[in-house]
Order: C-alpha cells, then structure tokens, then sequence
C-alpha cells in the first residue's frame, strides 16, 4: 500500500490538468499514486485529454493509472469511482484545475500527523493565470474562519467542519473513510457531509498552517455550476450531532435554506421542499419569505416551479 493517493477528476480542462499534474509529480514526498478519472461530456470523452493520459500512463507505469469514464459520473460520482483506483492509505482529491507546494505531502505526512484522519492545511487563491488572488485569499480564509485554528490537533473538529474551514483540495483524508461514507452523487459540493460524519464519528483532525495549496477562481469552476442546495441542505439537517454544536449546524443550514427550498421546487422535489420548510430551522426573522414559499407549496409543484423560473428571468 502507498501512503497517497492523489486522485484527479478530469473532464474537459487540459491546460490545467497539466499545471496540477506537474505539480504533483514535483513532490518532494515519494511515497504516492496519482489516478485520474475522466469523466465523460455528453458528446463522450474528450480525446485530446485521454491522449494526454494515456501518454501519462505510459511515461510513469508504476506511479500512475487512468480510467476514462463511459458515462457522465458527475463530480461526486467521479470522486467515488477515484475512492475504487485508489490503493493509498490517504486519498488526497484536488480539483484539476488546483495546484499544491513542492512539499505539500511531505509537510502534511510529518510523523506526528499520522495517526491522524484528516490532515489540511490553509491554501492560496489564485486567479486563472495562477497568480495568487492576495486580498482574496485573506478574505476567504478569514471567512472561513481558517485564521482562528492553531496549529495541530483541532480540539473541536465538528466546529471546524460546519464552518467550512476544512478544504477539500487541501485536505489528506483516510480512506477507510470513504470506504464508510460515500459521496452523494447527486451534490455538487459534497464533501461537507462527509468531513462531518467523520468528525461525528469521532475522526481525528489536524492542521497546518502554511498555504501550500491553491484554489483556483474562474467562471468554469465545476463547484460553481450548480450546487444542488436541496439536497445538500437536506443531507446536513439529516447528521445527528451533539447538542453543544447545534447552533453552528443551524447557522449552516439557516444561510441555505430559503434558497434550497426553492432549488427542490424548481427540480420537482416537493417532499424534500416540505420537509426543509417544516425542518425547523427556517430563519424566524424571514416571515415574508416563509409566507411565499408556503404559497409554493400549497400549488401543484410544476406551477411553483414555473413562478420560480420566471422570477429568475
């Protein structure tokens, strides 16, 4: 077993495919695979990106592998069909359009970290040319409240968690883990849910606070392109957690709802638009808004949607 594996969703993003793989393959840590999965467009594979691959394959056989897809898998679908190449006791997930520092596993793989479940650390932002987005990385990890974290062992992981300060394209994870919690296939974003069912089953997290990944920002970003707030709202409220945290799960789902009620109506999805507007967590000082969508949800749903599309026009 190695002790990483760098799993790669593809789909039709060469150019930084390639600035992300070569980042990958600069490591000063040694002991890693890299598996790219591609997915597949509707019109099927995109051939120059399996050219890209097969070559890959070929040039470093014994670090790495290649799966294109035959159907569209979806970003969480791909991400589990990575979860199956993988052979490593982590699973590292970047987005291909992320890239990570020379000494990123070989700073997240210190000794003292690896009893651990999940080890992250803080990141860049970076714009499409790669070049750090300063203002915007202060921000962000200030809005996510990475700048509160000291160093090491999180002591309240499921705090940590709920506000979104662990980044998945920063982030080694276990991967008995996934082995146990699955991504939901049909969420843009889904890794939230996981990283809080680890942490309420007790996984142990671990930070370092050095940037030595980057996100990057453009239109074409696949966490941009429509996050199924519904479902993903829904799946959240569903997580039990220890009474002590429940006002960070509620200022979570608070944010989200109203939107997500309306993402359900307009995806057909009554039951579960019900069921987030009787959840109990509906903002008390949104009467108006509660008012309308409890007219929504007395019409017949394809109505409801209807005004809803229209609204967004």
């Amino acid at each position: 077993m190695v002790k990483v594996s760098i799993c790669i969703p593809t789909y039709t993003r060469l150019a930084y495919l390639k600035e992300l793989v070569d980042s990958c393959l600069n490591q000063t840590y040694n002991d890693f695979e890299i598996c790219i999965s591609q997915d597949a467009t509707s019109t099927g594979i995109v051939s120059e990106i399996k050219d890209y691959c097969q070559d890959l394959e070929n040039k470093h056989a014994d670090i790495v592998k290649y799966k294109a897809q035959k159907t569209n898998l979806g970003l969480a679908g791909n991400w589990n069909a990575l979860v199956e190449m993988a052979q490593g006791e982590f699973v590292f997930i970047p987005g291909d359009d992320d890239l990570i520092a020379e000494k990123f596993l070989e700073k997240l793989l210190v000794p003292e970290n690896l009893n651990a479940d999940v080890i992250f650390c803080n990141q860049n932002f970076i714009d499409p040319k790669s070049a750090v987005l300063k203002d915007l990385t202060i921000d962000l990890n200030n809005h996510y409240k990475r700048d509160l974290l000291n160093n090491g062992s999180i002591a309240q992981p499921i705090i940590a968690v709920l506000n979104g300060s662990v980044p998945m394209s920063s982030s080694l994870i276990r991967r008995e883990w996934f082995l146990k919690f699955s991504f939901d296939n049909f969420i843009n974003t889904p890794e939230l849910e996981v990283f809080l069912k680890i942490a309420v089953s007790g996984g142990k997290f671990v930070f370092i606070n050095e940037k030595l990944s980057s996100f990057r920002i453009h239109p074409g970003s696949a966490t941009n392109s429509g996050l199924t707030t519904g479902r993903y709202i829904s799946n959240i409220i569903d997580i039990e957690i220890p009474v002590k945290y429940e006002e960070f799960k509620a200022d979570l789902v608070q944010k989200s709802i109203i939107p997500a009620i309306n993402n359900a109506i307009k995806k057909g999805e009554k039951q579960m638009a019900i069921k987030l507007f009787h959840s109990g967590y509906y903002p008390k000082n949104k009467s108006i808004y509660k008012q309308s969508q409890k007219m929504l949800l007395i019409l017949p749903n394809f109505i409801a949607a209807f005004f809803l599309k229209l609204r967004d026009k």
